[in-house]
């Protein structure tokens, strides 16, 4: 049991990474605010990165994507679907967020599996502070 509870948290700590939302602010004015959000990335050392679609706001976006795979059998990592959201404001206090979430994921032909996982960040900022959290 102790396992299982080390393997999901370990998942959840990797595509916790795999999910990114960035705020910048200026001490004058306003702030500003971007947000990046993707789902899966594998990086094999000497490959181009592959992974799922990458939204980017400032503009707010939502895609709702099909199955992924890596390699085309899936034998390294693979997904029924694919949900990922960007948002971002700027202004006086600008925010962000970003979200992903994973449907019927696989891991090393089944080795790893998990019926949904998500991640998502949030970050404000104004002139005199700024802050972020994230949720998974």
């Amino acid at each position: 049991m102790r396992f299982i509870s080390l393997i999901r948290l370990s998942v959840a700590a990797c595509l916790l990474v795999l999910v990114v939302a960035a705020s910048e602010g200026s001490a004058e004015q306003s702030s500003g605010a971007t947000a990046r959000a993707w789902a899966v990335k594998v990086i094999v050392p000497g490959q181009p990165e592959t992974g799922t679609r990458v939204l980017g706001a400032p503009d707010d976006a939502v895609a709702f994507d099909g199955p992924f795979a890596f390699p085309a059998d899936g034998s390294i990592v693979a997904a029924t679907s694919v949900t990922t959201s960007v948002s971002a404001s700027s202004g006086v206090q600008a925010s962000s967020a970003a979200s992903s979430q994973v449907t019927m994921l696989s891991l090393f032909k089944g080795e790893v599996t998990a019926d949904a996982v998500t991640g998502e960040t949030h970050a404000l900022a104004s002139t005199a502070s700024a802050s972020g959290d994230i949720g998974l």
